[in-house]
């Protein structure tokens, strides 16, 4: 970890800390902005983070944003801190300008429809499900696809119709109804990048924010195992509950490490099949932490007062987000098969950031 990731997860720690109590965290899940949460985040810069240095940000790159979003939620953070800090991202990279005080991003290729304006705007109709943070974005980014490539929109959700809805763990996962939006020339943006890959880096902000869960997951059930006495001792000193520890802390190393290395690279699409693991690899752990953490803890996890339920929770809801493991491992197997029987290996290897490129169709 270099000087300037150090300082930030030492001053974003302290700032969740405060900010991030059970309280505050069901609070939210009520239905309730936590404005102190996100000010606090503004005043230590991090949602503009990724923002270029015209746009008043620190430029950092993906891994930086990847290594921010794991620290927020292995917090619970109720805030669109992962979201915000790619819409960011991907807004410098188009050229854009500064973006919003709240952003969210997703891929409205299928479902929306354009029409060329005069003056090189578009007109947007569509009905768009699963927006995270909608309500409360002050822009969300839609990506867009057309015979010159991948575009960006800014669309304001304040000038559409929002339907409100969540995820598994209350998160805002909303519904917006576009209807003839008009999107001027000056919010829309040409992405050097194409439309899968950035569902894949949306897919590693949702990796990094399972890993960061998980690795709270990890820390509560070894606090829990060591509190719970029965039999006369903690139930921590019980062999097969140290096992079950072990697996998810070798669960949490394994998703940890490969997220790291996929986060390395996530802005050059020939790496994206490092990605698709992370995220395959992340989603099928969180799955098995949830379900470790469940057994240590018993019926005490199922408590609304109970910790656990704020991390698993979210552990169920982002390994189906942004595609499960079987859809990353579907596409991972499918392009595995492609290389024929000479070429296996070798793009089995060239998959590490140390190795070749992996050809990616």
């Amino acid at each position: 970890m270099n000087e300037t990731l150090t300082a930030i997860a030492a001053t974003l720690r302290g700032l969740l800390e405060q900010h991030c109590t059970d309280k505050i965290v069901k609070s939210a899940e009520a239905g309730v902005w936590c404005e102190p949460l996100w000010t606090a985040l503004e005043n230590a810069g991090v949602p503009l983070a990724t923002a270029p240095e015209r746009a008043d940000g620190l430029g950092l790159g993906l891994a930086e944003a990847a290594f921010i979003a794991r620290i927020a939620a292995s917090h619970a953070a109720p805030a669109p801190v992962a979201e915000t800090l790619l819409a960011n991202w991907l807004w410098g990279q188009a050229q854009g300008g500064p973006l919003a005080r709240v952003a969210s991003v997703h891929i409205g290729d299928s479902h929306v429809h354009q029409t060329l304006k005069t003056g090189g705007g578009r007109s947007l109709t569509g009905v768009l499900n699963g927006i995270p943070w909608a309500r409360h974005a002050g822009a969300v980014l839609l990506v867009l696809d057309d015979d010159e490539g991948s575009l960006l929109a800014r669309v304001d959700p304040k000038g559409a119709r929002t339907t409100p809805r969540a995820n598994l763990a209350d998160e805002p996962r909303d519904g917006l109804i576009l209807e003839a939006a008009e999107v001027t020339a000056g919010n829309l943006a040409r992405l050097p990048l194409p439309v899968e890959h950035v569902a894949a880096q949306l897919a590693l902000m949702r990796a990094a924010q399972i890993v960061g869960a998980m690795e709270t997951c990890v820390t509560l059930t070894i606090q829990y195992a060591n509190e719970r006495v029965q039999f006369g001792k903690p139930i921590a000193r019980f062999q097969a509950i140290q096992h079950q520890i072990a697996l998810m802390a070798e669960l949490v190393a394994a998703s940890g490490v490969v997220l790291e290395q996929a986060a390395a690279t996530a802005a050059d699409p020939a790496r994206a099949p490092l990605i698709w693991t992370a995220k395959a690899l992340a989603s099928e752990a969180a799955g098995q932490i949830a379900a470790i953490a469940h057994q240590v803890y018993g019926a005490m996890g199922f408590t609304r007062e109970c910790r656990l339920h704020l991390f698993t929770r979210r552990l169920w809801a982002w390994r189906e987000e942004c595609g499960n493991e079987n859809h990353w491992n579907e596409k991972l197997g499918a392009l595995a098969v492609r290389q024929g029987p000479e070429g296996l290996w070798p793009w089995i290897v060239g998959i590490s950031p140390s190795g070749d490129a992996p050809a990616t169709s």
